[in-house]
């Protein structure tokens, strides 16, 4: 028994059955290995590139008739192997993987049925089931290579998902990341490579690459890189956090961060990434629950109420000195955009002031996303050509300074809810027509709009 639970609840709650009927993704060496392509169309053409790029001995079996101008070249040039002809069983000879795409099924039948004769392992293009292994839609950086597969069910919907990874900015620098990372694996070696230190080597070079930013890994300099080694590896301490403006520094890292409008679907790619990745993440309760949710460190919250607004930010403030001192990374979390009403400039220049740079990363401000998730545009052709964002708060409770009437432009006022009455005055007293179109929106992006 373990915790009350029988051995046998044991093993399924921590060993569940696996879901078979997926292929196993490896990373096949083939260097100087003899690799045959029957065909020379333009999947024929993927499939010579993609063999050349592992530095693999090239035969493309083939017509010359029947050769695109990629495989034509590469052929011309003497990149690969040509035979210029319809396939031939002793081409199979001390070949170690083939690779067919024919428009004839018979011939991509008795080439599958051929290398299974022989133990060597086939792909058929869009045929499935003769398929011994399938050929990815694949992401290329340097060192760094992603494959996706949909196990021959859908091709074409691999190159889209391959797409959407390359669009999303989630691995822009990792090859330059990588290669750097390599050069310091390299001299840690170097310095320590005794089989016994391999556990430390991995467990200090796994904290580091969890740290830094796959951008800032990318900018290591050889300099770092020795600083790196022996000052933190080689005395036996612990990767510290990178400055932001290039050093290793003790102690922590902080980011100032935009929540946006509240729809977890609407933070940036780094915002996410952020929120699941750092130490602790620091928030009011203006932050929406559906965010705080990301969250897979420790939350803290200081309550920001009417009035108190002062007292919970320097609440905040204290909480993330704390986490920074003691060398953790720490985001704090703000509704809308930092440095729109979001008091960023100052929390920038307290961190500062302590030694610390923090990071910013923007977030969609309500001022224009609340408008267009209620159908209103803040700019309309010869209807608004201009829009001005003010508060309806201003320091210490303070009214702000109303702006003077512009017919042809649409102004925002944030945080003006609470005060709307005194806000209408004051909006006729300057000069602003009665009958002007004004629209109130409060929580728009979620199911409780108003």
């Amino acid at each position: 028994m373990q915790g009350g639970r029988s051995a046998q609840e044991v093993v399924q709650t921590e060993f569940p059955r696996v879901e078979g009927g997926v292929s196993v993704l490896v990373a096949l060496q083939v260097k100087g290995k003899r690799l045959l392509v029957v065909g020379g169309g333009p999947v024929a053409a993927g499939r010579v590139r993609m063999c050349l790029e592992a530095d693999a001995h090239v035969v493309v079996v083939c017509p010359e008739d029947a050769l695109c101008a990629e495989v034509h070249a590469r052929c011309t040039r003497g990149e690969v192997k040509w035979m210029n002809r319809t396939y031939d069983p002793a081409d199979l000879h001390e070949t170690s993987l083939v690779m067919a795409a024919v428009d004839d099924v018979a011939v991509g039948e008795q080439i599958a049925r051929e290398c299974r004769e022989r133990k060597i392992p086939v792909n058929i293009a869009d045929v499935p089931d003769l398929c011994d292994f399938y050929i990815t839609s694949t992401i290329r950086d340097g060192p760094l290579q992603i494959g996706v597969s949909t196990n021959g069910q859908a091709p074409k919907l691999a190159n889209k998902i391959r797409v959407l990874i390359q669009e999303s900015g989630l691995l822009d620098h990792a090859g330059s990341a990588i290669t750097r990372v390599q050069t310091l694996r390299t001299q840690i070696r170097s310095r320590d490579g005794e089989t016994t230190s391999s556990p430390r080597r991995m467990a200090f070079l796994s904290q580091l690459c969890s740290q830094y930013s796959l951008e800032r890994l990318a900018k290591l300099t050889d300099q770092e890189i020795y600083h790196i080694t022996e000052e933190e590896y080689m005395k036996g301490t612990d990767p510290s956090f990178p400055k932001a403006d290039g050093g290793p520094r003790p102690g922590g890292r902080i980011f100032l961060v935009g929540a946006g409008p509240g729809d977890p679907d609407l933070l940036t790619v780094k915002a996410a990434r952020l929120l699941q990745q750092v130490d602790l993440v620091i928030a009011d309760n203006l932050v929406p629950q559906a965010i705080l949710d990301l969250v897979r460190g420790e939350l803290r919250l200081a309550r920001k109420l009417p009035g108190t607004a002062d007292e919970a930010q320097d609440e905040l403030n204290v909480m993330a000195l704390e986490a920074l001192s003691q060398g953790k990374s720490v985001v704090r979390i703000k509704s809308g955009d930092p440095f729109l009403f979001g008091r960023g400039g100052e929390e920038l220049l307290f961190f500062r002031r302590h030694g610390y740079v923090a990071e910013v990363v923007p977030g969609l401000t309500s001022a224009i996303a609340a408008p267009q998730a209620a159908g209103i545009p803040v700019t309309h052709r010869g209807v608004a050509d201009q829009v001005l964002i003010t508060t309806g708060r201003g320091r210490a409770g303070a009214f702000p300074a109303i702006p003077d009437f512009v017919p042809t432009r649409t102004t925002v006022f944030l945080m003006g809810v609470a005060r709307i009455d005194m806000l209408v005055e004051h909006l006729i007293e300057k000069g602003y027509p009665p009958d002007l179109p004004v629209a109130i929106i409060g929580m728009v992006i979620f199911e409780d709009a108003t």
